[in-house]
């Protein structure tokens, strides 16, 4: 029985560290997945949003998920992606977004729009 014992002391530590490394691996691989599957889904929503300014002339806003601004002037906005926290009234807590914010001129005029999409908790 000693031997045996000996043996598993042999592998459990070994087993424990690679285990605990490919947890932290696969969680980080994942995380960065999806992350890139929020911005290309932002970006073709952007440019759905776009083609709906030129083809109709409405402007949407369905606050906090689409925020659009008609501006006077070009701004120095330049397109970013960043994470932002907004206060949910219904849930009562802050919820995180990833958020898209680009410039835009459609026939003569400045739009700076917002695109945020939830991320994963």
């Amino acid at each position: 029985m000693k031997f045996l014992t000996k043996i598993n002391r042999n592998y459990l530590f070994p087993l424990t560290v690679i285990l605990t490394v490919m947890t932290v691996a696969g969680y980080l691989i994942l995380r960065i997945i999806i992350t890139q599957g929020a911005k290309e889904n932002l970006l073709s929503r952007m440019y759905l949003v776009e083609q709906q300014i030129k083809n109709t002339g409405e402007i949407p806003n369905l606050h906090p998920v689409i925020e659009i601004k008609q501006t006077q002037q070009d701004s120095n906005l330049s397109p970013s992606f960043r994470k932002v926290n907004i206060w949910n009234d219904l849930e009562e807590e802050e919820e995180t977004f990833l958020e898209y914010s680009a410039k835009i001129k459609v026939d003569g005029s400045w739009y700076i729009i917002k695109l945020r999409q939830f991320t994963f908790e």
